[in-house]
């Protein structure tokens, strides 16, 4: 039996995280025994803990922001040391992180010398709210060197990873929902939403971010109105730093009577099933899995031509696909489907076949066991033990320098912002003032400038 060490760079119940839930739910209880390392308490751990499945709480090393603002304030060789502890007390056998954004799973298992297997969720050069601190060109191929094997979420993940030359396995390995009973769901209008069962209802599901483009949507309600001023707009999911710009978006358009600001559910086939359209303008998302739960359910599906929900979404047969950021084409597609009852049924019915018979539950399982049981693949040069004093200990320096560096550039940023606020609410005698308190706040971070630029 392979003892696995899992990694979650987050104890939240988002995409990732729900993949790794489901993958830990089914895994084969007599061929793995799993151990999951979580950063902090939450959500995730209570689901796991559920299961029966230890977990174990340890600061993990990210070298993608946001994930290195939240750093603790120790380095990598800090952050690495407790893992290499765990993976050799426990017994480890092979370790899986389940995200692109923590590497101390990665450094640790190569310390040790056992199988590394990275879960890549995300599509860094298009994710606005993702930046890692290295340049994706140099990224990338560490990754590649730093695993084993190499899961994509979607064929966007995958081709991503190709383009930068990524080196290790790299295998195709779609995300899924859940499987549920059809007869669980509740699809009254009035029961989910309070809302007459002849409402047109659109519906959003994410989280309010820039990348999820959560404020496109809201531009499009004037012409859906204008053609159908019954129509509403329901937008369900936790504040990612754009809620506030969405309310007042509302407010501005005299629109509070159309939209709904729902926050986060924990009834979301419910909300997919009593909704007419479901529609996601995000402008990068690997392998969506609200595309997918409105597909289970049968509700056709608007979203944009952005990573994986081209994988999922046939355009004009399951569904309508736009470019990304084109509210004009995003408008016109609700429009499509409002006027069409037909369409929105048919397209529903495709949409609900085509996720049973390409992206199913048991396949996923099936696949992802069958990674976890050869944990080298087709990588068998893979690199043993590795001694302190080798490569490995300059890439952790190297890390931790580049975390203290983003760190240096933020604290130069805030004082920057400080000093315009300073300048736009004081009058000419104190922005002279502030002005030179603004160069002597800043000039420590010239020096350091010059320094980290010449080392």
């Amino acid at each position: 039996m392979k003892k696995i060490l899992f990694l979650s760079h987050s104890p939240l119940w988002g995409g990732a995280e729900k993949c790794l839930y489901l993958l830990l739910k089914a895994l084969p209880r007599d061929q793995f025994d799993p151990l999951v390392l979580l950063p902090d308490d939450g959500a995730l751990r209570e689901s796991i803990s559920a299961l029966g499945i230890e977990t174990r709480l340890q600061p993990i090393p990210p070298w993608v922001r946001p994930a290195v603002d939240r750093w603790p304030g120790t380095g990598f060789s800090d952050g690495v040391a407790p893992i290499v502890k765990l993976i050799e007390l426990e017994q480890i056998d092979v370790v899986f992180s389940n995200t692109s954004v923590i590497v101390g799973g990665a450094l640790a298992a190569r310390i040790c010398g056992i199988p590394h297997i990275w879960h890549v969720l995300e599509i860094l050069s298009s994710d606005p709210a993702l930046s890692p601190v290295l340049a994706l060109r140099d990224f990338y191929p560490l990754m590649g060197i730093l695993a084993d094997r190499i899961i994509a979420a979607s064929d966007s993940v995958r081709a991503e990873l190709q383009q930068f030359k990524t080196s290790a396995s790299i295998e195709v390995i779609h995300s899924v929902i859940e499987d549920a009973e059809e007869n669980s769901l509740d699809r009254r209008k009035e029961s989910v939403f309070g809302l007459p069962e002849d409402t047109f209802v659109v519906s959003f599901v994410g989280e309010l971010s820039e990348r999820k483009g959560v404020e496109d949507l809201v531009s499009c309600v004037p012409s859906v109105l204008a053609r159908n001023p019954d129509a509403h707009f329901m937008i369900v999911g936790r504040d990612a730093g754009r809620a506030p710009a969405v309310r007042d978006q509302i407010v501005q358009r005299g629109l509070e009577n159309a939209v709904q600001l729902l926050g986060f559910r924990d009834d979301i086939r419910n909300i997919m099933a009593a909704s007419d359209v479901f529609v996601l303008p995000t402008r990068s998302d690997p392998l969506p899995l609200a595309v997918q739960e409105a597909m289970s359910v049968g509700t056709p599906v608007v979203a944009t031509m952005s990573g994986g929900c081209a994988d999922l979404v046939v355009d004009g047969e399951t569904g309508c696909l736009v470019p990304v950021g084109n509210r004009t084409a995003l408008s016109s597609a609700i429009i499509l489907l409002m006027e069409s009852p037909e369409m929105r049924r048919r397209m529903g019915e495709l949409g609900r076949q085509r996720l049973s018979s390409s992206f199913s539950q048991q396949r996923y399982i099936e696949r992802m066991t069958a990674v976890l049981a050869d944990p080298r693949g087709s990588n068998t040069g893979s690199s043993g033990g590795l001694a302190p004093n080798d490569l490995l200990g300059i890439l952790i320096q190297s890390l931790d320098a580049c975390v203290a560096r983003y760190s240096l550039e933020e604290k130069h940023q805030q004082l920057i912002r400080s000093h315009e606020e300073i300048l736009q609410s004081h009058d000419d005698v104190e922005n002279a003032f502030s002005t030179q308190l603004g160069r002597f706040l800043t000039s420590p971070w010239r020096v350091l400038q010059t320094v980290l630029g010449k080392s």
